[in-house]
């Protein structure tokens, strides 16, 4: 009987640990996905040549900041 107890115990134990470790994936996995759209919504707005007022008279200005901020975010992965 003790030992029915015991394999029981350890078979809860790996479980809890298995949902546990469940749950960390998932909250590392939405963190990902909230950084990812966030990335999404920032190269959107960089994309826009409106929003470099100024800089427009500089050629390429907007494409020299759109990869520069490209290749700063894709690092951080």
């Amino acid at each position: 009987m003790d030992s029915m107890i015991k394999k029981f115990q350890q078979r809860f134990k790996k479980v809890r640990r298995e949902m546990e470790r469940w749950e960390e994936l998932q909250s590392r996995l939405r963190s990902h996905f909230r950084n990812a759209a966030s990335i999404i919504q920032r190269l959107q707005m960089l994309n826009n040549i409106k929003n470099y007022d100024s800089l427009n008279c500089v050629n390429g200005t907007g494409d020299e900041v759109l990869m520069k901020q490209m290749a700063n975010r894709w690092r951080t992965f």
